[in-house]
């Protein structure tokens, strides 16, 4: 299956219309422009709670929500200066990319609020709770808990 690319960019490279998204690679190291994103990593076979929680997320999608891209093999960029994409952190490289194709849009706190749960011990139903809310592409997850 061939893949769309994210792609590092320039200002000048996107388009008016066309939204800026951004990208914070994991190694260290100049991303020169033109390079595309690679895949997560996702579905790590040493690291069992992040395994688990994957196939929840994939289980979920799958039943409910098959016209959504699967986290496996997806390339995450951030549609804000914030969270993963933070430049404030020390030593956080963040880069402006342009994205081509399919993209699917959510709030990344569902993820985080379930991978804090299962290492709490929380039962999969929560955990499956945690996925819809993630794959019907909610926003604004910290407004909710108010």
């Amino acid at each position: 299956m061939k893949s769309n690319p994210v792609k590092v960019a320039q200002a000048y490279f996107l388009k008016k219309a066309q939204k800026r998204y951004y990208w914070s690679p994991s190694e260290p190291g100049f991303i020169p422009i033109g390079y595309r994103v690679p895949p997560a990593r996702i579905t790590l076979p040493s690291n069992p709670e992040t395994k688990k929680l994957e196939e929840i997320f994939e289980e979920v999608r799958k039943r409910n929500f098959p016209d959504r891209p699967s986290r496996i093999g997806a390339r995450f960029v951030c549609p804000v200066l914030a969270g993963f994409c933070n430049p404030q952190k020390p030593g956080k490289r963040v880069y402006e990319v342009a994205v081509f194709g399919k993209r699917f849009e959510t709030d990344a706190e569902f993820y985080t609020e379930a991978r804090i749960d299962l290492f709490h011990g929380q039962g999969e139903e929560r955990i499956a709770s945690w996925a819809r809310n993630y794959w019907k592409g909610k926003r604004g997850f910290k407004e909710r808990l108010r």
